[in-house]
């Protein structure tokens, strides 16, 4: 009879304690840890170009001229890079890159002239 305090005591001890968990890792984990550091002057998170008025600007630069178009948002700079063809709704596909992200692709968005018909 004296082992069931024991014994419950054990059990109890036991399941109070958290599991450990096997480390997971995931495709987003993967590219996070393959990412550069960000720049300095932008710790608080990370740079997100399609919420940036200068990247916007650049893009609809790049959609108008057909050129490339070079941008910079604090720290964070790149380019906007246009397809060599307007397409019949005025559209074009524009890539833009992130030079503090070399190994990322460039990211691709179709961009449109909301003034053509």
């Amino acid at each position: 009879m004296r082992r069931l305090p024991v014994i419950a005591a054990l059990l109890l001890a036991a399941c109070s304690r958290p599991a450990e968990k096997p480390p997971v890792t995931t495709a987003e984990d993967m590219v996070r840890a393959a990412m550069p550091a960000r720049p300095p002057g932008n710790e608080a998170g990370s740079f997100n170009p399609l919420a940036s008025s200068e990247v916007k600007d650049a893009i609809h630069r790049a959609l108008l001229t057909g050129q490339d178009q070079r941008w910079q948002a604090g720290p964070w700079s790149g380019y906007a890079v246009p397809s060599r063809q307007t397409m019949a709704n005025g559209c074009r596909t524009i890539r833009y890159t992130v030079d503090q992200r070399p190994d990322a692709p460039a990211t691709t968005i179709n961009a449109c002239d909301a003034n053509k018909p």
